[in-house]
C-alpha cells in the first residue's frame, strides 16, 4: 500500500487472469468499482496481472532514478525530494503524466509533445540505469543522508506533517 492509505482515495483493483473482454469489464464496473466508489475510494483498474498496484509501480520507477541520482553524486536526497515536491509533484497532484504531457504540446497536444519533446526525453531515457536491485553504494548514501535529514524533525513529526498536508490538499482539490 501507499503511505497514508487511509487518506488516499486511490485503491488497487486488478481484474485478474480470468477477466478479459468487454463483458467482464462491464460487470466489474457495475460491481466492485461501484462498491468502492460508495466508500469514497477511486478504483484504479489493472487490466493484466503485474506485481504491484499501478501507483506503486510508477513510484518504483521514479524511486530507482532518484536513488541512482544520489548514488552517482548528481544530487542529494534533499535536492531530489525538493525537485519532485516543487516540480512535477505539484502538477501530479492535479493531473496525470499523460494529461500534463498533452498540455505541454499546446494546441498540438500529445502529438506535438511527442514530436517536440520526445527527442529530449529519449536522450534522458538512454542515460538512465535499469538495475533491479539497489546497489550497496546507493543504499549507504541514501541511508546516511536520510539519517541526517530525520535528525531535524524525527519520523513522527515528518509523518504527522505529511498526513496533515495531504488532508489539506485533498480538501482543496475537493476530493
Amino acid at each position: 500500500m501507499l503511505n497514508s492509505a487511509s487518506l488516499e482515495p486511490s485503491i488497487p483493483d486488478a481484474l485478474g487472469r480470468d477477466c478479459a473482454g468487454e463483458v467482464d469489464l462491464q460487470v466489474h464496473d457495475r460491481g466492485r468499482a461501484g462498491f468502492m466508489e460508495g466508500l469514497g475510494k477511486a478504483p484504479v483498474v489493472l487490466k493484466k496481472d503485474v506485481p504491484g498496484h499501478l501507483a506503486n509501480r510508477l513510484q518504483a520507477a521514479i524511486l530507482r532514478e532518484a536513488i541512482d541520482l544520489v548514488d552517482n553524486g548528481i544530487a542529494t536526497v534533499e535536492d531530489v525530494d525538493r525537485a519532485v515536491r516543487l516540480g512535477p509533484g505539484l502538477r501530479w497532484a492535479l493531473m496525470g503524466p499523460f494529461t500534463i504531457f498533452h498540455l505541454a504540446g499546446g494546441e498540438g497536444g500529445m502529438r506535438r509533445s511527442f514530436d517536440i519533446l520526445g527527442p529530449s526525453y529519449e536522450l534522458r531515457w538512454r542515460s538512465m540505469r535499469s538495475w533491479t536491485s539497489i546497489p550497496k553504494s546507493a543504499r549507504r548514501k541514501v541511508l546516511r543522508q536520510m539519517g541526517a535529514l530525520l535528525k531535524e524533525e524525527g519520523l513522527g513529526g515528518l509523518s504527522e506533517r505529511r498526513d496533515e498536508a495531504l488532508a489539506k490538499l485533498l480538501r482543496a482539490l475537493g476530493i
